[in-house]
Parts: C-alpha cells; sequence; structure tokens
C-alpha cells in the first residue's frame, strides 16, 4: 500500500501463494479485500500495520468452503449488504458474508464453460451485475431483495460494444 500524494510505501499485505485477481479497498469497512486465482480471499484491516496480529481480519478459502471449482477471475464487495461477491472460469458467481466468510449463496451463469469477466454491486439497490466470457450482462437480486439469488435480467451485448474483462464502473444512486 503506497500513499497516494507522496508514493511511499506504506505497508505491505500478507501476500498470496497465487496471481492476484482482483484488489478491492473497502472505505466504509477500513479494509482491503484480496483474491487469488486459487480461490484465497485475505481481509485486512486497514486500520493497523500489516505485520501485526490484527492486521488481516479473515481468510477465506472458496474452495475449502464449497466453493468455486475453477480459477476466480474477479470479485466485488457491497458495505451496504455487507456481501463479497467472487466471479470464476466455473460459470458461477458466489456471495460471501463479509463478516464471517460463510458462504451465502451462488450465482449460476447459463452458458457452459463461460467465466465471469467483471462485476459490481449496484449500490443501494440490493442487485449484483456481472458480464460473461461469451458476451453476456446478466443482474442478480442480492441480500435485502425479493428476489435473493435469482437471476432478474440477461442481455447479449453487441459484439462492438461488449465490456472488456476489466471492470464494471457503476455510480452510487443517490435518492433525492
Amino acid at each position: 500500500c503506497f500513499d497516494i500524494e507522496t508514493g511511499t510505501l506504506v505497508k505491505q499485505l500478507v501476500s498470496h501463494s497465487g496471481e492476484i485477481a482482483k484488489l478491492i479497498f473497502c472505505r466504509e469497512a477500513r479494509a482491503v479485500i484480496s483474491a487469488d486465482w486459487y480461490g484465497r480471499i485475505i481481509v485486512h484491516d486497514d486500520t493497523v500495520r500489516e505485520g501485526s496480529s490484527e492486521a488481516v481480519l479473515r481468510f477465506m478459502d472458496p474452495k475449502r468452503l464449497k466453493g468455486h471449482k475453477r480459477d476466480i477471475t474477479t470479485a466485488a464487495f457491497s458495505d451496504r449488504l455487507p456481501l463479497v461477491a467472487t466471479g470464476a472460469a466455473d460459470a458461477t458467481v458466489r456471495l460471501w458474508e463479509f463478516e464471517d466468510g460463510k458462504l451465502e449463496g451462488i450465482l449460476k451463469h447459463v452458458g457452459v464453460g463461460t467465466h465471469t469477466t467483471c462485476m459490481s454491486f449496484l449500490n443501494p439497490y440490493p442487485l449484483l451485475v456481472a458480464c460473461t466470457s461469451d458476451g453476456y450482462l446478466e443482474v442478480y437480486g442480492c441480500r435485502l431483495s425479493n428476489h435473493n439469488h435469482q437471476r432478474l435480467a440477461r442481455t447479449l451485448q453487441p459484439s462492438e460494444h461488449r465490456i472488456p474483462a476489466a471492470w464494471v464502473r457503476t455510480s452510487d444512486h443517490h435518492r433525492a
């Protein structure tokens, strides 16, 4: 972690054994979530210096906890719900409780052999949007929704407008 103004190294986080698929800074939770291809998720406490016993809030291992069968490709976080979502090359998105790391639900893509390329929670709504490698954009209901763990919409993106395997940018919607 680096200071954005000075570029000075502030601390190093506990490392992963595999390549990092996603890093998420959670401002409200004062945490950093890191997920690697092999399914390990680490929730780091941003308020303490790394190296102390309190630096890691929890380890979550989706493969051990009825998790993904293939590599994690992306992740997302919602402080409102509070959930961590992980998408993988096994055509699923898994929802994990942020506080204790327990599996809350599994969302399945329609296409066989597809993987999640990017996703984002649509705060303040209890919705998750996920993009798949075969060009679909899917919207799912999450915790606090009347349609929890259900696909609400699925649309094919025209090939010239497909979202690359990077990330979906959404803005928080504020009520007037």
